[in-house]
């Protein structure tokens, strides 16, 4: 499964998982079965004076990743990622690309509750 993690930064697996989604500097495109990083993302929504959110996702969907890992997603994040049809997780604290992988694969992540906003 190809997942896009949020990240304060280029590192690949050492990276830092981002709180947010929108904002986040980057992502890191995983391939959980082998544990691969695909590929890093700048994200130029990360200085957008509106709509990050949706800009973010747009750039995710070019990925065609199955899920998202973030700290938090606002709701035109959470309404644009959920419309392409990706799962979605979030994570609590600070950690690595590498831990959430992990935490992921063992199902300790919590998936994001489909809301209306």
């Amino acid at each position: 499964m190809l997942v896009a993690f949020s990240s304060r930064g280029p590192g690949g697996l050492e990276a830092e998982i981002d709180a947010r989604f929108g904002r986040a500097r980057g992502f890191v495109i995983v391939d959980t079965a082998s544990g691969e990083v695909r590929r890093e993302l700048e994200n130029p929504a990360v200085t957008a004076d509106h709509g990050a959110g949706p800009q973010a996702a747009a750039l995710i969907a070019e990925q065609k990743v199955d899920g998202v890992v973030a700290g938090n997603y606002g709701p035109k994040a959470h309404v644009a990622l959920t419309k392409l049809g990706l799962r979605l997780w979030t994570i609590n604290e600070r950690q690595t690309v590498a831990r959430a992988m992990e935490a992921l694969t063992k199902g300790e992540l919590d998936e994001f509750e489909k809301r209306a906003w």
